[in-house]
């Protein structure tokens, strides 16, 4: 009665300890398979970086390359009168505005 006890005891050690290798085991597989999946990550990262990099300095030799019109003097007319009116009356050194006489064309 005794020895059959330990027969027991011993099948359950020997289970026991094949669930713990399994645990292990498979601990260790997932953790190799995540270092995996973290530099094939940063790997793909790193080359995705270079695409882009590539295409935007494709996209600004290739904005360079066109030709841009001259600006239209009629443009630039409106341009500056528009400033002008922005600016607001004219001031003196000090900040002060500078009196100016209205003439009027009859």
């Amino acid at each position: 009665m005794f020895k059959s006890r330990w027969r027991r005891f011993g099948v359950m050690n020997s289970i026991l300890v094949a669930l713990i290798a399994g645990f292990i085991a498979q601990t260790g597989l997932i953790w190799y398979l995540q270092i995996k999946l973290v530099k094939f990550i940063a790997k793909s990262m790193a080359i995705l970086d270079q695409n882009i990099a590539q295409a935007a300095t494709n996209l600004v030799e290739g904005a360079q390359a066109v030709a841009v019109d001259p600006p239209n003097p009629m443009q630039m007319m409106i341009m500056q009168l528009l400033q002008q009116r922005i600016s607001g009356p004219p001031r003196d050194q000090t900040g002060k505005f500078i009196e100016q006489s209205i003439s009027s064309k009859d």
